[in-house]
């Protein structure tokens, strides 16, 4: 499995042709939530999990992914759910991309200017290089 923060356009466009997944927006929720909503709006999905859970249940994920068929997310499951969505206006938060250490580290720094540890971290990692 693999991460790619923001690739170059011919990237995504060679992952859109295997179907791979790709990450537009952010959900928040309980597990029980979009299990019941998968539930009812894929039941072969929601049973592929059930036969895929381990007996200290866990979730046997790399046989799980591979027998998969592709699902729709968005249309399949929550078009079909509306009355258990709900969207939250975040006012003045807005967006913070923290795909890259180095993004983390400049946030914890504008934010808590004595942050103990931030130092010792940027240092090893200036030797790392």
């Amino acid at each position: 499995m693999r991460f790619w923060e923001k690739p170059s356009l011919p990237v995504p466009k060679v992952l859109l042709n295997f179907g791979w997944l790709w990450n537009t927006f952010v959900m928040v929720g309980r597990v029980r939530t979009f299990l019941d909503m998968i539930r009812t709006g894929v039941p072969q999905l929601y049973e592929s999990f059930r036969r895929h859970e381990t007996t200290s249940g866990h979730l046997d994920s790399e046989r799980l992914y591979e027998t998969l068929a592709p699902v729709d997310f968005s249309r399949d499951i929550l078009a079909d759910s509306p009355a258990e969505l709900a969207v939250l206006d975040t006012g003045s938060v807005g967006w913070s991309d923290l795909g890259e250490p180095e993004r983390v580290a400049r946030l914890i720094s504008q934010l808590d200017s004595q942050c103990d540890w931030l130092e010792t971290w940027r240092r090893s990692r200036s030797y790392a290089s």
